[in-house]
């Protein structure tokens, strides 16, 4: 996972993410419609390509300024990392919310813990599909 760069990996935890709430939080959590719309941002900025005339050839030929096509990616990797943090900052709000709703004395370290193993099993899933895509290109490279 550590080749990913970290764009590609926070794409991935916004989409398990993203099944996880929809899924398992209930509707009536009071933060839940704002983490879709927020992280729908997130996804919306990773995705977005940074110029789309900026192919490698056209920057080798001189036709795209290399230092506007950087200017831009720096621009984008900003905007990726202040939404990530605000993501972060609801994800913590809308869970502890709902943990607190089943054990009201939740204590911070206890909300550490969870989401700890929260975060690890969803880590764990990235690298499973990062294996089973690696395995998906490398059978059809091998396979014409």
């Amino acid at each position: 996972m550590s080749s990913w760069p970290t764009e590609t990996k926070l794409m991935w935890e916004a989409f398990l993410m993203k099944s996880f709430v929809q899924n398992v939080v209930p509707e009536t959590t009071q933060h839940r419609r704002e983490w879709l719309i927020q992280n729908a941002k997130l996804l919306r900025i990773i995705m977005k390509p940074v110029s789309s005339s900026a192919t490698p050839m056209r920057m080798l030929a001189g036709k795209v300024s290399v230092k506007k096509y950087h200017k831009q990616r720096v621009k984008q990797s900003v905007a990726v990392g202040q939404q990530a943090r605000k993501l972060r900052t609801l994800t913590d709000k809308m869970f502890k919310q709902l943990l607190r709703t089943h054990n009201p004395k939740l204590t911070n370290a206890e909300y550490r813990q969870w989401k700890a193993r929260l975060d690890t099993a969803v880590n764990e899933r990235i690298e499973e599909n990062a294996k089973q895509i690696s395995q998906k290109s490398a059978d059809q490279l091998t396979n014409g």
